[in-house]
């Protein structure tokens, strides 16, 4: 405190007079990671920034490490600075499907999931494994996604001051297995996915219908401004830390691409391609466009997709995508005819959640709204 406002203290106390209370003001939320990271950004004209892979400290070495075939038949390393070490804590690899193995939660394609007791409110994913005999060495399958989806986690996880940062998936750490497998160690996420809690004819009540569409949108606008493009937002990857959360969590990040920065990059150097991830049925128009320019935008229609789902049900969402095919196909271009169908869904649906989805399901990506244009027609207080 000043000396004035000392000052100013005693003499209304001796007058009797009762000050208003002094304005705090509040630190704009920090976009950028702490002085200290080792992560660095650059700076775009259009307020985005990219993430400098090569800045981003991974516990993973691309290549052969051992002068021959790897044991298993795994191409990674490990950085001993970066990596984790689970040696005796995590059983062998996952073959033949998940009958064989412990503490299974998940599997599917896109690997392993496993409880990890040693460590509080934590998960570990491994890859799908793969043997054609004993002779054989163990192969990995898609090990290389989950090594990019741990590198992307830990840029990400640099910016836990920004907004929107609560709504991405936390990683704790990675590395290899003693069995020469990758794995990452993350968040453990205990109220289920979006789809284990929506009926399939209605969506959510109002109040957590806004807390839903705000957490999602903040996670959205995270990612957007940091150009990385998610892909695969649906009801299954959008999943809460609690049963009686109404945040959403952002997960799955296998299949997240950039034209540059963190997530366009693999491990070996090179570019990590621009393919469709996800279900092609949930990517906007431009995607089967050839030689089409894509951008964050395929989120901003993703997850307009997902608000369907939450405002109306996943029969109402998916009545619409299959309504949607003559748009994906270009054979329907008409703006108009989209938003009669989007009514028509969204009968009932609170206007400010309706007017964010029809912003967020725009046919051309140049008038569709990044997820903090549809933050602002909620009226989030984000947007402000």
């Amino acid at each position: 405190m000043t000396d004035y406002d000392q000052w100013m203290k005693q003499v209304a106390r001796l007058l009797g007079i009762d000050l208003p209370p002094a304005e705090t003001k509040v630190p704009d939320p920090r976009e950028s990671p702490a002085d200290n990271s080792p992560v660095k950004v650059e700076s775009k004209p259009d307020g985005s920034m990219v993430i400098d892979a090569a800045s981003v400290p991974s516990a993973f070495c691309h290549g052969n490490t051992s002068g021959g075939k790897q044991p298993f038949g795994n191409m990674y390393g490990i950085s001993p600075e970066h990596a984790m070490d689970v040696t005796g804590k995590v059983s062998p690899p996952v073959t033949g499907g998940a009958a064989n193995a412990d503490n299974i939660l998940s599997y599917g394609a896109s690997g392993v999931l496993q409880d990890y007791p040693h460590m509080e409110n934590a998960v570990i994913k491994r890859p799908n494994a793969y043997s054609a005999g004993p002779e054989y060495p163990t192969t990995f399958i898609g090990a290389e996604l989950l090594v990019h989806e741990a590198k992307i986690l830990t840029a990400l996880g640099e910016f836990d001051q920004a907004p929107g940062s609560d709504n991405i998936l936390k990683l704790k750490g990675a590395g290899l297995t003693e069995f020469g497998e990758p794995f990452a160690i993350r968040e453990k996420l205990n109220g289920g996915s979006l789809d284990d809690r929506l009926p399939d004819d209605k969506g959510l009540e109002e109040e957590p219908l806004n807390d839903f569409a705000g957490g999602l949108l903040s996670g959205v606008a995270f990612l957007q401004k940091r150009n990385i493009f998610h892909q695969d937002l649906n009801v299954d990857t959008i999943q809460f830390r609690e049963e009686d959360s109404t945040e959403p969590v952002i997960t799955s990040f296998d299949y997240a691409t950039a034209h540059e920065g963190v997530a366009a990059d693999c491990e070996d150097g090179t570019h990590f391609e621009l393919e469709i991830g996800g279900t092609p049925n949930n990517q906007p128009p431009e995607r089967f466009v050839d030689g089409a320019e894509l951008s964050s935008k395929v989120d901003s229609w993703a997850g307009g997709l997902v608000l369907v789902a939450a405002a109306a049900g996943k029969n109402a969402q998916q009545e619409l995508i299959a309504e949607l095919q003559e748009f994906r196909s270009g054979t329907n271009k008409d703006q108009s005819v989209l938003d009669e169908k989007l009514d028509a869904r969204l009968y009932g649906t609170p206007e400010n959640i309706k007017g964010a989805i029809k912003g967020l399901l725009k046919l051309s990506p140049e008038e569709r709204f990044s997820a903090e244009e549809a933050l602002g027609v909620m009226g989030h207080p984000q947007a402000e």
